[in-house]
């Protein structure tokens, strides 16, 4: 079997990264677990309050979630074609992606934190996953569409490593002084994307590489 194969169209690759990210983020929402039958006769804000920690862990993970597809959509506009390794690339991403509800049914569950713990290493992993992809498509000619500039691609990167980057600094945080530093961490990292992207945003006037 030929290991070297030509350049595609990536559209059906991204078609599939899309069905993933539908279902990882609608898997979510199974997580978060419905009352018992007795508690259905109670208070309703009593019940809710009563989940509360499922519903947090659930918009959080749909924001995160919800970011990396955007993140992944960012990437895929400046692909042309993909080869077998971008392929396999994508592929690996995926697969933390659709394994994110599992960590984010532990962390609704406990939140202690060996919960956190896992919850962080499993975002971290799958934001360095993204990051690879793009380091790798960025650094081999013929991937890209052109004009983009290299200090535009180190930008574009440094956007992709601002969520491995936070969730990788609150496993210490939560390991060694409190695991609700953690989502202190989590909270900037969500500050920090915002305004990135909005700086991002503001540049893309007058230039022609986005």
């Amino acid at each position: 079997m030929a290991t070297d194969r030509p350049p595609v169209d990536p559209t059906r690759l991204v078609a599939l990264s899309d069905g993933v990210f539908a279902i990882a983020i609608t898997v979510l929402v199974l997580n978060v677990d419905l009352p018992s039958e007795p508690a259905r006769t109670a208070v309703t804000e009593t019940v809710v309050i009563g989940e509360w920690r499922d519903v947090f862990s659930y918009v959080l993970s749909f924001l995160v979630i919800g970011n990396f597809w955007v993140d992944h959509r960012h990437v895929f506009d400046h692909v042309t074609v993909h080869t077998q390794r971008v392929t396999w690339l994508n592929m690996v991403f995926l697969m933390s992606v659709a394994f994110l509800p599992f960590p984010t049914a532990l962390l609704g569950d406990d939140g202690g934190v060996v919960s956190v713990v896992f919850y962080a290493v499993s975002m971290t992993v799958t934001g360095a996953l993204l990051y690879v992809l793009w380091w790798y498509v960025s650094r081999h000619d013929g991937h890209l569409v052109s004009g983009i500039s290299p200090d535009r691609a180190r930008l574009y990167g440094l956007q992709y490593l601002l969520t491995p980057l936070a969730f990788g600094l609150s496993i210490p945080a939560a390991l060694f002084v409190d695991p609700a530093l953690a989502f202190v961490c989590w909270g900037l990292l969500f500050v920090s994307l915002v305004a990135l992207k909005v700086s991002l945003e503001g540049s893309r006037y007058g230039r022609t590489d986005d």
